[in-house]
């Protein structure tokens, strides 16, 4: 039994692709939240997404970049 469920609610992760922003993706995923992955490479995010269950979204971007933040907000 979960300590708390996050079914139906999104989070959105940066640095997902790699360390303890793919741990908290797959964490937060584990509590039933659907996990937006945010981070500069594709193929690192898309591996991590594989291990997800609930609809991962991977987005790509340099959080350094001013339109990034914006861009991850209307995916």
């Amino acid at each position: 039994m979960e300590p708390f469920s996050l079914g139906g609610r999104t989070a959105v992760v940066t640095g997902a692709s790699r360390g303890i922003g793919a741990a908290t993706a797959r964490a937060l995923d584990r509590a039933g939240a659907r996990v937006a992955l945010v981070a500069r490479s594709r193929a690192d995010l898309e591996a991590v997404a594989r291990g997800l269950e609930h609809d991962p979204i991977v987005v790509v971007g340099d959080l350094g970049h001013e339109q990034t933040p914006i861009d991850v907000g209307t995916q």
